[in-house]
């Protein structure tokens, strides 16, 4: 899949609406989507309000997400079902390190 698209990212997130802030285009960064995980809707409601949290499916997937060159390689966790999620760049042990609203 190439990069053709861009998002804002935050660094460490706490919950969803850290990454919905008013930001200049120039601030986005371009990204790749290498792996789609589906949670349940408990799971997502409970993602989206603590992103603090260490997560196994981040750390699970985390190697086929790191960042290379200018491109940020993306896990996008979504709600089952839905198009809209979240864009993580996995940090550490399963936690987040950048993540970004991503809606399609």
């Amino acid at each position: 899949m190439k990069p053709t698209k861009q998002a804002f990212f935050i660094n460490k997130p706490r919950v969803l609406p850290d990454l919905m802030s008013p930001h200049l285009m120039d601030d986005e960064r371009t990204f790749e989507i290498s792996k789609r995980i589906e949670l349940l809707p408990i799971d997502y409601e409970n993602f989206v309000t603590d992103m603090c949290v260490e997560r196994d499916y981040i750390e699970n997937a985390a190697n086929q997400s790191d960042k290379q060159s200018d491109v940020f390689n993306c896990l996008l966790i979504s709600k089952s079902g839905n198009t809209d999620g979240v864009l993580v760049v996995p940090g550490k042990n399963g936690f987040i390190g950048r993540a970004a609203f991503f809606k399609e």
